[in-house]
């Protein structure tokens, strides 16, 4: 940043005052610098925050999508549960949980 960078002027309490300039101390930077990282990052959650919603809402289409093709494929539903979690598949069976066998699955 150079002295040629627009100025503004802030109001603050004396204790933020202090708490910024801990932080500024600590991170080994002025408290100019540590205003404006603390700024930057703001805005990074917030993009950081909307991308994570946009992948929510992706995530949620393609299950409610993922379960319709299991509702109506039984045998699907079988190789799924298999190649997701042998192990609990295999627990099952040997208890008796599960009335397709493995071989039938696949």
């Amino acid at each position: 940043m150079s002295r040629e960078d627009p100025q503004f002027k802030l109001r603050m309490t004396e204790a933020l005052r202090d708490r910024i300039a801990e932080s500024a101390k600590a991170n080994g930077r002025s408290m100019n610098a540590e205003l404006i990282a603390r700024l930057e990052m703001s805005f990074d959650i917030e993009t950081e925050h909307a991308l994570s919603n946009r992948i929510e809402t992706k995530f949620e289409s393609l299950m409610q999508v993922f379960e319709r093709v299991i509702a109506s494929d039984p045998k699907f539903a079988m190789q799924m549960a298999v190649a997701v979690n042998p192990e609990a598949y295999r627990k099952a069976s040997s208890n008796g949980r599960t009335k397709i066998s493995k071989k039938r699955a696949l």
